[in-house]
């Protein structure tokens, strides 16, 4: 049972092969990665204590902005404290776009 709601994220033109890309699907952050033609994506907050992760493309890695823990693209965690990897976040393409599955509402009220 779907209890989120799909939302657009991109064109697949707009997202090249190698290419990871951040956005919001209602009340989730994640980041968005082609590879290959493959699309898949993972939360953009940390499961340490739901700080903001940055993609560091140079290292191939997430970074924490709050305890330096870092998330290898997977997801998995790969130094620092957190003993949880980053979340999964479903995404399809169809007809030529990318969505992400997120929350139902995109704002309060």
């Amino acid at each position: 049972v779907v209890t989120g709601r799909w939302y657009l994220l991109a064109s697949i033109a707009d997202v090249p092969a190698g290419n990871v890309r951040r956005f919001t699907a209602g009340g989730i952050d994640g980041y968005l990665f082609n590879e290959d033609g493959r699309y898949r994506a993972v939360s953009a907050i940390c499961t340490h204590m739901g700080c903001h992760v940055d993609w560091k493309q140079e290292d191939n890695r997430f970074h924490c902005l709050c305890h330096q823990a870092q998330f290898a693209a997977s997801g998995a965690v790969a130094a620092g404290v957190p003993s949880t990897p980053l979340p999964v976040i479903d995404v399809r393409e169809e007809g030529g776009q990318i969505y992400a599955l997120g929350t139902q509402k995109g704002t309060w009220g």
